[in-house]
């Protein structure tokens, strides 16, 4: 759901290489022969940590609950972020699934907004916020950056029962919107169907247009009280959005309790100390592919330049890890190898012991970043699979990976 959510699990944490152990049909670690050039991960010192996976489908589909939560995070791998918009802008802001029933923050009024999603059959949404510096978006009134000289865009896409629909929804926003702010409309000249308006003096504009069966909305802040360039950002959102929804079909609200949402089991096979089955607050325990794990990562530019050097093809989080799953086992050990992080470090830490081929960095913890990451952050390597995970303390972290490294390995029995 909408709400700050990067402090949790991202700046995030590793755990594997390469290790087998069998399992007893309760689902628990017993003796087992190592394979050759195998670890046997009773060896490890895991600390508290499970090292079973969860099964998360024994109550597959997702259901009423939790179905439309996984159709707003079905868009996440359509939603451009900021830094897709303007390379410039590489810090990741909030992000995350939203649904009628708890609205984006950077829409405007809830109260007023919440009532047009409802009224106007929203199904669910995704929002995405990114900005040039670490800042922060105050939403009250109107939106403004508690930092000056920034550019600021907070992208949200919803998807409505049609096209006929989602026209109206978009008025509808807007007439709420405008009517409670007292702004001034603005054109924007690419897309005359845009309704936007911004309050003269103020660096804020706030747009919304149907696209198909979607409603874009576009809540862009810059330095200075311009109007031409607070549209042109209005624009190029829309110029880098509308070709990623042209390749998504849009599905019912009643599609959302069907859809496969984890179908390689990679929520299971990352590390879950509270041993939560289903999809959690601020989108925790999910799966992603390569563009909607982005809008999660603190530094955009780092964590585009890591994931695409190692080949990330799916990705899951939850609050104590981040696992990726890469081409092929080389390119996965490269990375322990070669200490490649989402984020900045500041030096190399020790390695966890007893697993070879794991690496650790210690974090710059002195930041200016509304996000301040963990003191530590391992990775480790299994086949085809890789893991961060972190923590303040180096033996705490330590455990995290030599537990999430031997959660891959009693995970190999899943599909």
């Amino acid at each position: 759901m909408t709400r700050p959510s990067l402090a949790r699990g991202i700046a995030a944490a590793v755990g594997g290489i390469t290790a087998a152990v069998m399992l007893t049909s309760c689902g628990t670690s017993v003796s087992g022969i190592a394979a050759p050039a195998e670890l046997d991960v009773r060896t490890l010192d895991v600390g508290p940590y499970p090292v079973d996976p969860i099964d998360i489908h024994e109550d597959d589909p997702p259901g009423l609950i939790y179905g439309l939560q996984v159709g707003g995070l079905r868009l996440s791998d359509y939603v451009v972020d900021a830094y897709d918009i303007d390379p410039h802008m590489t810090v990741g802001l909030r992000s995350g699934s939203f649904t009628s029933g708890v609205i984006a923050r950077g829409i405007g009024n809830d109260t007023a907004m919440t009532a047009v999603a409802k009224r106007d059959n929203m199904y669910f949404g995704f929002e995405s916020v990114g900005s040039d510096r670490p800042t922060y978006l105050s939403t009250a009134d109107w939106p403004a950056v508690v930092r000056s000289n920034t550019t600021s865009i907070d992208l949200m896409v919803m998807q409505f029962p049609d096209a006929d629909t989602a026209t109206r929804a978009a008025g509808d926003f807007y007439n709420a919107d405008i009517g409670l702010n007292k702004n001034q409309p603005l054109t924007v000249s690419k897309y005359p169907a845009a309704h936007a308006h911004w309050r003269p003096g103020t660096a804020t504009v706030r747009s919304f247009i149907a696209h198909g069966s979607y409603v874009v909305a576009v809540l862009a802040l810059a330095p200075s009280a311009d109007p031409a360039n607070l549209t042109t950002l209005v624009q190029k959102s829309y110029d880098a959005e509308f070709p990623l929804l042209d390749q998504l079909r849009p599905i019912s609200d009643e599609d959302t309790v069907r859809l496969d949402w984890d179908p390689e089991y990679l929520i299971s096979r990352t590390l879950n100390s509270d041993k939560i089955g289903n999809i959690g607050y601020g989108d925790t325990n999910a799966a992603f592919g390569p563009r909607g794990i982005m809008h999660y990562m603190p530094d955009r530019a780092q964590a585009k330049k890591t994931f695409t050097a190692i080949e990330g093809v799916k990705f899951a989080k939850t609050d104590d890890a981040l696992l990726v799953r890469t081409a092929d086992a080389a390119a996965a050990h490269e990375v322990v190898r070669d200490r490649l992080t989402p984020q900045p470090f500041e030096k190399a830490a020790a390695a966890v012991p007893k697993l070879p081929g794991s690496a650790c960095v210690e974090n710059n913890t002195d930041t200016d970043s509304y996000i301040t990451p963990k003191r530590y952050t391992c990775i480790v390597a299994y086949r085809n699979y890789l893991a961060y995970v972190d923590s303040d303390q180096l033996i705490d972290a330590h455990q995290r990976a030599a537990a999430q490294y031997a959660l891959l390995a009693n995970s190999q029995w899943e599909p």
